[in-house]
């Protein structure tokens, strides 16, 4: 997830760009000033969307390791449900692209 929404937006554009590396940044505002509010707001929404999502699963994750280790429990990456929580992790990441 990107913490900067204008870093996702240049994503969103590299996924359409059909150009050289050089002239990416110019075509990148040029993209961005074609946007009209509609997109932007859809643009905002999605961004804010994949936030939230992996948000909560970092919370769960931590707190997960948090409790195991209030109690003393050895926490590896061979645990079920630590290793659940990071495959849930890693289906989201794969599943955004």
């Amino acid at each position: 997830m990107k913490n900067d929404f204008e870093e996702y937006l240049k994503d969103k554009h590299a996924e359409g760009y059909n150009g050289t590396d050089d002239d990416m940044p110019e075509a990148f505002d040029s993209w961005l000033s074609e946007l009209d509010g509609e997109e932007y707001i859809s643009y905002a929404e999605d961004w804010k969307f994949e936030a939230d999502v992996e948000e909560k699963i970092a919370k769960e994750l931590f707190n997960m390791v948090y409790q195991w280790g209030r109690i003393g429990m050895v926490v590896d990456h061979n645990a079920p449900a630590f290793k659940e929580k990071i495959i849930e992790l890693r289906n989201y990441e794969t599943t955004k692209t």
